[in-house]
């Protein structure tokens, strides 16, 4: 399903639909191999505004997914705040930082295990020790815990 949402294969069984031809709100159906009828309805929707929009229709019941993969940054997360921005900041150029960043995520393949990396594994080691991830250094620093919140007893939520 992935490698057709990116448009770089095609599967009898998938279908992909860019809404309104725009590349930050695409559906997919997965198609039932037996009787070739819609089986499962996804979307992905990058943007704010193409957010809205989704959550309207999903409120009216216009229509029903299965899965929907939403980011608010538009073109996703290789637009993000968190990323490196262009030295140039016209918009020309955001364009093309963006569009080079997609072209070398979509043909970035992985072709060992991060565990099998002996370059990441050094680097672990350096950092952690020799215990590694095992270390209590690694577990403080990338590990995350829960912590429940609790509930406030005024009732107008009106911190005085």
């Amino acid at each position: 399903i992935a490698a057709a949402g990116r448009g770089e294969s095609q599967h009898p069984l998938v279908q992909v639909k860019a809404v309104r031809n725009q590349s930050d709100h695409r559906e997919f159906t997965l198609l039932d191999p037996a009787t070739g009828q819609p089986r499962l309805q996804f979307a992905a929707v990058y943007g704010f505004r193409h957010l809205q929009n989704l959550v309207r229709k999903l409120k009216s019941g216009r229509s029903v997914y299965h899965y929907v993969e939403i980011a608010a940054c538009p073109s996703a997360c290789s637009n993000g705040g968190g990323q490196i921005q262009p030295e140039d900041p016209s918009p020309g150029a955001k364009k093309q930082w963006v569009s080079e960043t997609e072209r070398t995520y979509a043909t970035s393949e992985a072709n060992q295990l991060p565990e099998q990396n002996l370059g990441l594994n050094e680097l672990i080691y350096d950092w952690f020790g020799p215990e590694g991830l095992d270390s209590e250094l690694a577990k403080t620093v990338l590990h995350t815990q829960f912590h429940g919140i609790v509930a406030k007893s005024n009732t107008l939520g009106v911190s005085w």
